[in-house]
């Protein structure tokens, strides 16, 4: 789903700037998606509010925070589903942008060849 990718994308070990930047284009496209993506776009908001709120300008702070209020009404996910994908060896619902699965501390990293969440001391399953 247009979620996944987008958690996917904003794992990629990148520079604080361009994080903000594909952060801030996700949260437009997921506004733009629809009443089904308000929470992806709601979290996305917080997102960027908790890591980059100083950074953000104030319409950029006000687009983050008007989706965390707009999503207040949209149904909450599924008892399961995952928003940011699964950790690969217990195949439980990870958090946003998670590191290390909080289930059972397997480090996640993104594998650039399948586009898949990865143990990251694993990482020649990514081949």
């Amino acid at each position: 789903t247009l979620c996944t990718l987008w958690t996917y994308v904003l794992r990629i070990p990148l520079p604080p700037k361009q994080v903000l930047r594909y952060g801030l284009q996700a949260l437009d496209a997921h506004k733009r998606s629809g009443p089904g993506a308000k929470l992806g776009a709601a979290r996305i908001g917080q997102l960027l509010l908790h890591h980059f709120g100083e950074a953000l300008s104030p319409d950029q702070r006000r687009s983050a925070e008007g989706a965390a209020i707009a999503a207040r009404g949209a149904a909450a996910p599924a008892r399961g589903q995952a928003f940011a994908g699964r950790c690969p060896k217990c195949r439980l619902p990870l958090p946003c942008l998670a590191q290390v699965c909080d289930s059972c501390a397997t480090p996640v990293q993104l594998c650039y060849r399948t586009a898949r969440l990865v143990d990251s001391r694993a990482l020649v399953a990514c081949q």
